[in-house]
């Protein structure tokens, strides 16, 4: 599993496209984390009373999840299990649902994408409340990923880009949504901690610069995500 990690407004599906045109010009095998459910192959790895039936399946999975993933499931519905984050709940539980069906997929191959995966979600979530020690746990639970591709923009840019995104009125929807400049700073120094504890539990941190338009950027990175991808487990360490 890749991740992709940034700020609001960062350019994260700028160059989630771009990589994934890159990987794919290559014929090089990606799968999104948002087309993983009706597939046949997934219709024959779940039980025979959940085939066919998508909603029926996204249970099955969320379940799944909760069993091999406890901790990090309490966590996760002790903090979003509010009438004001239930969007954010939802949405966090759809994500590991795919996720969790995508692992049933044992011979899948090539690499699974996300864009908005277990460390873009668990920061929102524990940006709200500001408990440091929440994402420490979290992040101590969290399934590891391969990779983090880690969008590097700072704060300010990021910020500034959003407010320009949405034009008139800019300002409220984006406070609104993502919050002050300020949160912008804390989203990133919690976006660089959490790449800290997910290196030391295994995963390769690849730091993309902010030229995401640079043809030169995309194809180191699709250079590296294919050296990970086919190097044995042992050896998934990424400069």
């Amino acid at each position: 599993m890749i991740e992709l990690a940034g700020l609001p407004a960062s350019g994260k599906t700028t160059f989630f496209k771009a990589l994934r045109k890159e990987l794919t010009r290559r014929k090089f095998k990606v799968h999104e984390l948002g087309q993983i459910f009706g597939t046949p192959y997934l219709r024959q790895t779940a039980p025979r009373f959940v085939r066919n039936e998508e909603s029926r399946e996204l249970l099955f999975r969320h379940l799944d999840f909760k069993r091999d993933h406890p901790e990090l499931a309490d966590l996760v519905d002790r903090k979003l299990d509010q009438p004001d984050t239930a969007s954010m709940h939802f949405l966090f539980w759809l994500m590991a649902s795919r996720y969790q069906a995508h692992g049933a997929r044992a011979d899948a191959g090539g690499v699974l994408m996300v864009d908005e995966g277990f460390v873009q979600r668990g920061t929102a979530m524990c940006l709200r409340d500001e408990t440091p020690d929440d994402y420490e746990r979290y992040m101590a639970h969290v399934p590891v990923p391969n990779a983090v591709l880690a969008i590097r923009v700072r704060p300010e840019v990021a910020y500034t880009r959003a407010v320009e995104r949405r034009g008139a009125q800019s300002l409220a929807t984006v406070h609104a949504k993502h919050g002050h400049l300020k949160d912008y700073v804390r989203r990133d120094r919690m976006f660089r901690r959490a790449h800290e504890l997910l290196a030391q539990r295994g995963a390769a941190i690849i730091d993309v610069p902010c030229a995401l338009h640079d043809p030169k950027v995309v194809t180191k990175v699709a250079d590296a995500v294919m050296r990970l991808a086919e190097a044995p487990p042992e050896e998934r360490v990424v400069a």
